[in-house]
Order: structure tokens, then sequence, then C-alpha cells
């Protein structure tokens, strides 16, 4: 859809990415993609569960997990015009029990590894990299048709995706909305 963003109003593909990338992590729980029009060809979303993968490569090799725990390994620029804002943090990091996502890689990531885990940081992404490649264990294309919507843990899961051809008479339109995590605060009042 032509929504002014150069990024989403472009028919080429979309890196692996989570929504809200210049929020502190974990700041937005949900993602919700809503398919009004499907692109001619192509166009398909593509998600990556990228907490399961940080854990399997966690138990495979522990110094390159670790990197991405690290707390400004990753920064995220921002890619509208005219804007410079950027935000630095881990790629994973716990709150609490839960094991939180932002793990992003494209033109807009920049890596920052500590000293001495520049290797290390390097086997991190190779996995992440291979892993993406293609559907499998960790990764799933997704063709939404008009009127199905997709519901992403984004703070679990990252997305990308394919690129398509839209057809100018009915051009591609996904919307998408997105959810904070919301502090607990007990039951509201109304539903005393």
């Amino acid at each position: 859809s032509d929504s002014g963003h150069p990024a989403i109003s472009r028919e080429d593909g979309q890196p692996f990415h989570t929504d809200g990338f210049l929020d502190p992590i974990g700041s937005i729980r949900t993602s919700v993609l809503y398919c009004v029009a499907r692109a001619r060809s192509g166009g398909q979303t593509i998600v990556l569960d990228a907490v399961a993968l940080f854990q399997r490569l966690l138990s495979v090799d522990a110094p390159a997990a670790s990197t991405l725990l690290q707390p400004q390994v990753l920064e995220r620029v921002a890619s509208l015009p005219g804007v410079s804002e950027s935000s630095i943090g881990p790629v994973f990091a716990w709150d609490g029990a839960r094991l939180l996502n932002r793990f992003a890689d494209g033109p807009t990531e920049r890596w920052h590894p500590a000293e001495g885990t520049s290797e290390a940081l390097d086997r991190a992404l190779k996995f992440f990299r291979d892993q993406a490649r293609e559907d499998g264990e960790f990764r799933r294309s997704v063709m939404l048709e008009p009127g199905q919507v997709l519901i992403l843990e984004n703070d679990r899961v990252s997305h990308a995706r394919g690129s398509y051809e839209s057809d100018p008479a009915n051009p591609r339109k996904l919307l998408r909305a997105m959810f904070p995590t919301a502090p607990h605060t007990g039951c509201p009042e109304s539903a005393r």
C-alpha cells in the first residue's frame, strides 16, 4: 500500500524486524496485520520465532548467544526522510521469566559488539541468518487473503515481507495495528 513510508510503500521485500523499533524492547507486545487487498503476486508475510531460535543458539553456542544480550549491541535507525532518531539496546532481554525480542537484520540496523566479542556476534548473526533463509522449524511464510488477519506476538517473533507486484487497479493494502504492553493495574473500575 502507498503509505508514503519509504520501506512500507515499496514493492521490494522488507527484512526481519519487530514493530515499534524506536521504542524500548518489549514496548509493543502485539502487532496485527489485516489484509484488505493482496498483491497481484508475492507479498507474503514471513514470521521468525526469534525467541525459540535464540534458545536453540544458547544450547549450541552460549558465547554467541550472550552477545545478543549485550545492552547496546543493536542500534536501529529510523528510515523516514529527515528523521535522524535511533534506538540502541539488546536484541534479547529478560523481563522476569519472559524473554523479549527485537531481532532485526537489514539496512536500518547497526551492530555494536562489546570489545572482544565481534567473532561471537558474527557466529550469532550467521546462525540467525541461516535459519531465517527458508521456511522450516523457526520460519513460516504466510500469504494473507483479503479479510484475513495475522496476530503477531511482536516481542517474541520478528517478521519480514517478501517482494511483490501490485495491481494498479487494485493495489495491495495491508493495515497494521500495534498494541503496547500495558502495566497490570488490576480490575478496571468499569468491570467491578
